[in-house]
């Protein structure tokens, strides 16, 4: 039986809403192993003088947690990461 362990990231792009996913599997792909799934849980922009300038996806990352589905103490506090990803 695995568990799972959920992190809420945010990815940002100029080119839109689908590179901006795709940004945070990348940045999630490079820390976290046994990534089960990516949920798309809120779409944002930026703008400035009126026109679009960066797209926002905030994502929910699954992963499978190694070691028994031990959770290391500093991660317990933390509720989870939020890292930024960009273009």
């Amino acid at each position: 039986m695995a568990v799972l362990k959920v992190v809420e990231l945010v990815g940002t792009s100029q080119a839109g809403w689908e590179d901006a996913v795709q940004q945070v599997f990348r940045e999630a792909s490079d820390s976290l192993r046994k990534i089960h799934g990516v949920r798309v849980v809120h779409q944002a922009t930026r703008l400035a003088a009126g026109q679009v300038r960066e797209y926002l996806a905030t994502c929910r990352v699954a992963y499978e947690l190694e070691d028994g589905g031990h959770v290391p103490a500093d991660q317990l506090a933390s509720g989870g990461h939020r890292v930024r990803a960009s273009v």
